[in-house]
């Protein structure tokens, strides 16, 4: 299992290295177009499902945090301002037990819609496979009673970014680090985690 998780994980980089341009052939924000971005986030975990965990004031939470960072590879920005690019990342997660996980895969988003003359919210969603060295709490319990393993699953993440419009290049973030096995497809067991963070794109 583990080596499949290993060769899978490379493939799906290596499409990534082949799919979208490397950032010094980008053009650069004066453009409009920004060629890299590196963001860090942190959270808690839930103990709701995925469509409790987006409202984070009722869903109760676990004694477990995740720290992650993301990079994310910007495609070309469509003219009714769709974004498509690549990120990937990895976190710590924390709390009962102590674990690592990588995820990589494709986003899809919004340059970003202006409100008023200050605000600038930009929505996205990252989707692709999330890989770990170990399961906690509800996850471990969910892969139990679902027989099988939470070690590689689908990744999940919506987004919404705030930014101002005189310095876009710097983003304030809510997001929900989301992965599971959509319903036995591939693994089992699911965990989510309602996070804030902070991008810095270049």
């Amino acid at each position: 299992m583990q080596r499949w998780v290993t060769v899978t994980l490379v493939g799906v980089v290596l499409l990534a290295s082949v799919t979208f341009p490397q950032a010094q052939e980008m053009p650069s924000s004066d453009d409009g177009l920004y060629a890299d971005s590196i963001a860090i986030f942190g959270g808690h975990y839930t103990k709701g499902d995925f469509g409790q965990s987006f409202n984070p004031v009722a869903v109760p939470y676990e004694d477990n945090v995740v720290l992650g960072i993301g990079v994310r590879q910007d495609g070309p920005v469509r003219d009714d301002g769709i974004a498509v690019g690549w990120e990937t990342g990895g976190a710590v997660r924390a709390g009962e037990t102590t674990s690592a996980e990588v995820w990589s895969g494709p986003y899809v988003g919004h340059d970003g819609i202006e409100l008023g003359e200050a605000v600038k919210v930009s929505p996205s969603v990252t989707f692709g496979l999330s890989a770990v060295t170990g399961s906690m709490s509800s996850e471990q319990r969910r892969a139990r009673s679902e027989g099988g393993s939470p070690e590689l699953l689908f990744y999940l993440s919506p987004e919404i970014a705030l930014s101002s419009v005189q310095n876009p290049d710097t983003e304030v973030f809510w997001r929900l680090h989301h992965r599971s096995g959509a319903w036995g497809t591939i693994g089992a067991g699911s965990a989510n985690a309602t996070t804030v963070g902070l991008r810095q794109h270049f």
